[in-house]
């Protein structure tokens, strides 16, 4: 169960199934609602989309990158892009196809409109062909995610920062989700984690089963055509969290279209867990933080790394030791490896790691510039608990706690 500490108030009870909490920061003036919610795919897509009406419509009505995304889809190349990937979903994971499609009728947009969002990093790829840049040239909501941060001094914590366009920030929520399953083959939900209005579950942190896990993007130049949409598989990814489960759908054909990767921990495996994708055949296996598994098409590459071992582990949007591999250079992850070196064997707080004036995560975790971080989330595996973090000028205020017992 996730429980939250801080002040929180009932907005509203809008059926039976579905709640909303918004819990305040009086220090900062921030807010993060928590959406409670229990139906089938269809019906938790629908009671979001309703919801959070007013901002998916703005996204899409509103935001400048969105129309780009739009204006692909009426090319050749982006209309067979969407019908191929459509079909993919179709045939792998029908269910949330249903959720989209929930989404879409709650929020009064088109099926087309949400699921151009929902294959956005494989879109976003597919538009810049070659260019090196990512960021500048994207400015792209598929960085949702943007990094891990593990203290390796104790193992006792580790961070997750969440970067949105500016145009978002503050739109996020907490969304409880209690997903019945109306296919034999798979099993109900439950999961905690956290979401942009418009998008599947999944591509963020996420709590379940008493497992803790972020997801980070990778930009591989070259996508996996006939893949499935990475957002696709990490929203998969929330109704597992046996490592051998998360090997069947990681692995299973016709794999990953673009890149990911993610950290898991629970009370089972100690340490913290990486894997990266894109991938199509391979055993994955557990591995300590000190070991990391990265996979791209049908080749996976596992190193020794040991990362400041008396000091921080960290993984941003690039990948970091597969060999051979055209990636887009991604000048956040470059900012804020640079921060973090400053800093890896002094006696710091973990979440004061980015206090370097003058470097753009800086001024991007102050809230500065088109591209921000929206929250950081600190969690603290032996406590059971994660602190949720405002970013912004009043960087350090705690928005709330959630507790997140690990289970075995």
């Amino acid at each position: 169960m996730v429980r939250m500490k801080e002040l929180c108030i009932v907005l509203a009870v809008l059926m039976i199934d579905v709640a909303t909490v918004r819990c305040y920061n009086p220090n900062n003036g921030r807010s993060l609602q928590h959406v409670h919610v229990v139906g089938n795919n269809y019906q938790v897509g629908f009671q979001i989309g309703r919801l959070f009406k007013p901002e998916i419509q703005n996204l899409i009505k509103g935001y400048d990158y969105y129309h780009s995304l739009e204006t692909f889809y009426n090319t050749t190349e982006g209309r067979v892009a969407f019908e191929r990937f459509l079909e993919q979903v179709k045939e792998h994971y029908p269910m949330y196809k249903r959720e989209l499609e929930g989404l879409a009728a709650g929020a009064g947009v088109s099926f087309a409109q949400v699921f151009i969002l929902n294959i956005e990093p494989e879109y976003a790829i597919l538009m810049h062909g070659h260019s090196d840049n990512f960021q500048v040239e994207f400015g792209a909501s598929s960085r949702f995610s943007s990094g891990d941060i593990f203290d390796a001094r104790n193992e006792t914590e580790f961070i997750h920062i969440t970067d949105v366009p500016s145009e978002l920030r503050g739109s996020g929520f907490i969304l409880s989700a209690t997903v019945l399953s109306n296919n034999a083959s798979w099993k109900n939900e439950k999961f905690t984690t956290f979401v942009i209005p418009g998008f599947l579950p999944g591509s963020t942190w996420s709590y379940s089963q008493g497992t803790i896990r972020t997801v980070n993007g990778l930009f591989p130049k070259k996508i996996n055509r006939a893949g499935i949409p990475r957002y696709f598989v990490t929203r998969a990814l929330l109704a597992v969290s046996d490592i051998g489960a998360v090997n069947r759908i990681i692995a299973s054909e016709p794999g990953v279209a673009s890149g990911f990767s993610f950290m898991q921990i629970s009370k089972k495996y100690k340490n913290v867990f990486s894997y990266y994708g894109y991938s199509r055949h391979t055993e994955l296996e557990a591995y300590t933080y000190r070991r990391v598994t990265e996979v791209h098409g049908n080749e996976i590459q596992v190193q020794t790394t040991d990362f400041y071992p008396e000091s921080f582990y960290f993984h941003f949007n690039m990948y970091q030791n597969t060999a051979n591999i055209s990636q887009f250079t991604d000048m956040e992850t470059i900012y804020k490896q640079a921060c973090i070196s400053q800093y890896l064997y002094k006696e710091l707080e973990l979440h004061n790691l980015f206090m370097c004036p003058g470097n753009p995560s800086y001024e991007r975790i102050r809230g500065e510039g088109a591209y921000i971080t929206d929250n950081i989330v600190v969690f603290k595996p032996s406590e059971g608990v994660a602190d949720i973090y405002a970013a912004g000028p009043f960087w350090g205020e705690k928005m709330l706690s959630l507790q997140m017992p690990l289970t075995d």
